[in-house]
């Protein structure tokens, strides 16, 4: 008969399993646990603990040891009677009971104390699942992009020719205004000729319409001089305006870190730094976000050794810290 082991197997089916004389084995169902200290998540779990209360035999555990060894329900108790007699004799001499599988029990003052194996788990939905240890990203940030604005040209084009319609028309009733004094200037001079009279633009138009008059030469080159040459339109660009984002320094956060405050505002974590800046820790960063808080750290190291110095120097100044990995 190896009862321990019946003991083992029916924890995986039972919450409670009773040593009669001795204790009873009670399991407690846990919900997914997170360890703020190494960052690891574990599974929902079975944990075990003992009850020495708990002496009364409820058939559970002879029943299955008739059946295991093929004996009746009386020659059972007897035998679980007999191994737990061996079981308290070892425990009054100081010895410890080993159940493989489940934990050790010994005795202290005068009392029963068990200690359960920490990697063993009984619940069956989440059996064989081990626990994940969760790691940081420190996101990068993104490269400054060039901005360009470029604007139509079409508003330049029609004030370039806007303006140049306005100019050839202005010179073009100047010159024909001016025509027959122009004129005069090559005629034979006489002091009895008669001063040709100006002429309001509108008549002059309206009479150069029934009565086209020749013009000299002369007077040809001087409305060629005056003659307005128009540009074509240069597409006009607006300087392209480049946006950048403030340069920001590079942080290398290395595996061991020398921690000293949590927050949960990302302004307030940044507050701490600049404090531990300003008291001579030049390397203080934000080393990540755990769960809903911002972890600040002293410094951050490769060498397991030189950030235990830190936080030992920093311990000594009472201020409080952990390492983290």
């Amino acid at each position: 008969m190896n009862m321990k082991k019946t003991i083992v197997a029916l924890l995986y089916q039972y919450d409670c399993v009773i040593v009669p004389g001795l204790g009873g084995f009670i399991a407690k169902n846990t919900e997914s646990e997170f360890n703020p200290i190494d960052y690891t998540f574990s599974p929902p779990r079975k944990k075990i603990g003992f009850n020495s209360d708990l002496v009364h035999t409820d058939g559970l555990l002879a029943n299955a040891i008739a059946k295991e060894n093929g004996m009746d329900y009386k020659n059972a108790v007897l035998a679980i009677d007999k191994e737990v007699a061996l079981w308290k004799e070892a425990l009054n001499q100081g010895k410890s009971i080993q159940i493989e599988g489940l934990g050790v029990l010994n005795k202290q003052n005068q009392s029963l104390n068990f200690q359960p194996e920490q990697n063993i788990n009984f619940a069956l939905e989440t059996f064989g699942l081990e626990p994940v240890k969760a790691t940081y990203i420190l996101r990068e940030k993104s490269e400054p992009k060039s901005v360009a604005k470029t604007t139509s040209a079409w508003g330049s084009y029609a004030a370039a020719i806007a303006l140049a319609i306005g100019v050839g028309v202005t010179s073009f009733f100047a010159n024909h205004t001016l025509v027959q004094p122009q004129l005069s200037s090559i005629l034979p001079f006489t002091l009895n000729a008669e001063i040709p009279q100006r002429q309001n633009v509108a008549d002059f138009i309206l009479e150069q319409s029934e009565h086209p008059i020749e013009v000299s030469s002369t007077s040809n080159k001087n409305m060629e001089a005056n003659e307005v040459v128009v540009a074509e339109p240069v597409p006009v660009v607006e300087q392209v305006e480049v946006v950048k984002e403030p340069e920001v320094a590079e942080v290398v956060v290395k595996p061991y870190q020398v921690i000293g405050g949590s927050y949960k505002r990302h302004s307030e974590a940044i507050e701490e730094v600049a404090n531990m800046k300003k008291k001579g820790y030049n390397n203080a960063v934000i080393v990540g976000k755990v769960g809903s808080y911002f972890m600040v750290a002293y410094d951050t190291f490769d060498s397991e050794d030189e950030a235990l110095a830190l936080k030992r120097s920093l311990e000594a100044k009472k201020v409080d810290v952990f390492l983290r990995k």
